[in-house]
């Protein structure tokens, strides 16, 4: 910590500061950060073993996520300690765990984690501010971090960020993705200049940083970042190719990467289900392969959702991704071209296609309403999906399902609920009630999710 003021100067230069009530009350703001520090147990424990050792800090995601509002999901304290007094000191609390990596310390006792440094980042503005544990005065480096934050600005405090850890442009994308802070002109420039670094990054770190992207509010924008900035096509260059590529259309004016842009939005404002979202982002991505025109001039694109398929399959295969949500996602894709269907022979043809799988199924709803809300009326979609959807309720509703075609087991029902093997045909009977009542529970994930709630 040798670039931060000592304590003592700080709090004299900090309260010469003016911040206005409608940034952030300060007093609310450190009580907050102090609450979640304490009610983490490992978080609570380090502080109090090793707060006899030297200065300690609250800082990182405790510190930025109290500013804005969230309770964060993981705690960081830097401490001004002696690694080897951290060490050995932590090593002293019964029934805990104490990791060392580097400059840095997990810290695992109760069921809960904390990570401790020694050393103070210098990477991005909302790693920036620090709360001291002791005295409760506010750290930051005179930047303004404080207001930046909590008018959504990011921006790198050292111009050679990238340059020593190319990941820090992954972990840019990341808090754009998780929390709306978006990137400085400045910074946009600097990832743009160093994306070629990425070469360096694992496969793993990519395939992490796109599922963390997928799953943010606005995950187009994120992926729209990427693109603008040159990082997309290190991260997945297949991707990348189709923004630019003319879809000939004339209900779609913009280029295939934005369709799949505009499809992810879509998807994501039905389902949180991240294979679904994966799916959408690469659905058309074999368009620009199998391109072909028909002598009056009119563009076509044969077998594009097999291919996808195929294409996607290589690609996620690249990035280390499991073989189940691979077959799922690939499954979806290689399926979105479905006939519509206003009938219940369709309804019935339709799952039957499918294997009856019933989550695949409202998967490819969901997705059918996402792709062609980009292409003609709203309304008139959602009345279109919603029939398709009613017709497919009703043909799951007559099948009358048994206890044994249940997408869940016995052992699920032990271990979730946590009863005596005695108890669990009760929970199998009235969980087979509430899907007669309910027919679009009748999924795996669904059903879990039941099951957790009779804890």
């Amino acid at each position: 910590l040798q670039n931060w003021p000592p304590v003592n100067d700080w709090g004299k230069r900090y309260t010469s500061w003016k911040i206005s009530a409608d940034v952030v009350d300060l007093n609310s703001y450190i009580k907050d950060v102090m609450f979640y520090v304490k009610t983490n147990n490992a978080s609570r424990t380090a502080f109090e073993v090793l707060a006899p050792y030297g200065d300690i800090y609250a800082t990182k995601d405790v510190t930025r996520d109290a500013l804005l509002g969230k309770a964060p999901k993981s705690i960081t304290l830097i401490a001004e300690i002696n690694p080897y007094t951290i060490y050995t000191a932590l090593k002293q609390v019964p029934e805990s765990e104490v990791h060392e990596n580097s400059k840095e310390f997990n810290f695992y006792f109760k069921k809960s984690q904390v990570k401790i440094e020694t050393v103070k980042s210098s990477d991005f503005n909302p790693n920036n501010i620090a709360v001291d544990l002791k005295t409760g005065l506010i750290i930051e480096s005179g930047n303004n971090e404080i207001e930046e934050i909590r008018y959504g600005m990011l921006h790198a405090i050292d111009p050679a960020i990238f340059k020593s850890n190319p990941e820090k442009i992954l972990e840019a994308l990341v808090l754009y993705a998780d929390h709306e802070l978006e990137p400085s002109d400045g910074l946009k420039i600097l990832m743009k200049q160093d994306s070629g670094l990425l070469k360096k990054i694992s496969p793993e770190k990519v395939r992490d940083t796109l599922d963390k992207i997928l799953m943010a509010k606005n995950p187009a924008a994120v992926i729209r970042l990427a693109e603008n900035t040159g990082v997309l096509e290190h991260m997945v260059p297949e991707l990348s190719k189709t923004f630019g590529f003319d879809l000939n259309k004339p209900n779609q004016n913009h280029d295939l990467g934005t369709h799949l842009l505009d499809v992810l939005q879509g998807i994501s404002a039905q389902t949180f289900n991240i294979n679904a979202r994966t799916a959408a982002l690469f659905h058309d991505i074999a368009k620009p392969k199998v391109k072909k025109v028909k002598p009056n001039g009119v563009v076509y694109y044969p077998k594009h959702p097999e291919i996808g398929a195929k294409i996607t399959e290589h690609i996620l295969q690249n990035l280390r991704y499991p073989a189940d949500r691979i077959n799922y996602i690939c499954s979806l894709i290689a399926h979105h071209k479905f006939p519509d269907f206003n009938s219940p022979l369709g309804a019935k043809q339709f799952l039957a296609s499918l294997g009856n799988d019933v989550d695949l199924a409202y998967d490819l709803l969901s997705f059918r309403q996402a792709d062609r809300e980009d292409k003609i009326d709203h309304g008139m979609v959602a009345f279109m999906v919603n029939n398709m959807r009613k017709l497919v309720n009703e043909e799951i509703k007559t099948r009358e399902p048994k206890i044994d075609e249940l997408p869940i087991n016995e052992y699920d029902v032990m271990n979730i609920v946590g009863i005596k093997q005695e108890e669990v045909q009760s929970i199998l009977e009235k969980v087979l009630n509430k899907v007669k009542h309910y027919p679009q529970l009748n999924t795996r994930s669904e059903l879990i999710e039941l099951l957790r709630g009779m804890k």
